[in-house]
């Protein structure tokens, strides 16, 4: 007698029942996968417009900052061209020539300095440091070293506001403390008044008449050493 080795319904319904429990959810999977996906998408775009708008910041600003530079520029060129033509306007009053002490004090030998102090007003040298400190008359006229071009310089916490610096063919000098009387870029003569002797307080000076003057631009505090006996010794006017 043969056997029927064949499984019943029954028992081919459980077989199919079992692996289709056992058989991998890949509907599940592609949900899961596609939800992460738009997730990174999402994270993405937010993150590309936060570029967007600090690249728009970054530009409004360079613009806004370039602006503000323009402007700035055209300020200093408008003021320097009102201090030339206040210059030119100057030279125009004297006839076109600046007078000089040393015309009514005789001819001074080519490549000679002066003492920046008139013989009739007195001098009291001190201490050496930057350069060679000292006082005068208050008020008192500074004179041109030599002929030259005369720049001002701006220290209000050490030489002053302002102060005139002196470019000679044998140096340039600065006039520390002392207020100057002709405009930036001026070209004086020998022995020509180019500032007073500070009245008052003028930068660190307290000492009305007090003044410093040394080789441009400053050394060190013994620098002052260097020209103290030569600046000393040049010739009154």
């Amino acid at each position: 007698m043969q056997l029927d080795t064949a499984p019943s319904g029954l028992h081919r319904c459980e077989v199919y029942r079992v692996g289709a429990v056992e058989a991998p959810d890949l509907p599940a999977e592609l949900l899961s996968t596609e939800s992460g996906l738009q997730s990174r998408q999402s994270s993405l775009t937010e993150a590309r417009d936060r570029k967007a708008r600090l690249l728009s910041t970054v530009r409004a600003n360079s613009t806004q900052l370039q602006g503000d530079i323009s402007a700035i520029q055209r300020r200093i060129n408008a003021a320097k061209a009102r201090r030339a033509a206040r210059a030119q306007a100057a030279t125009a009053s004297t006839g076109g020539t600046t007078p000089s002490l040393s015309a009514a004090l005789g001819p001074i030998p080519p490549g000679q300095a002066i003492s920046p102090f008139p013989a009739s007003v007195p001098v009291t040298w001190g201490r050496t440091d930057q350069g060679v400190d000292g006082t005068t008359t208050p008020g008192a006229p500074l004179l041109a070293m030599g002929s030259g071009t005369v720049t001002i310089g701006h220290d209000p916490a050490g030489f002053g506001d302002s102060y005139p610096i002196i470019h000679t063919s044998f140096g340039e000098f600065y006039y520390g403390h002392c207020v100057p009387t002709v405009a930036d870029g001026t070209h004086v003569s020998i022995g020509q008044p180019m500032a007073t002797a500070h009245t008052g307080t003028w930068g660190n000076s307290m000492t009305p008449g007090g003044f410093e003057i040394g080789a441009w631009p400053p050394g060190g505090m013994g620098a002052g050493a260097a020209i103290r006996s030569w600046l000393i010794g040049l010739p009154r006017r």
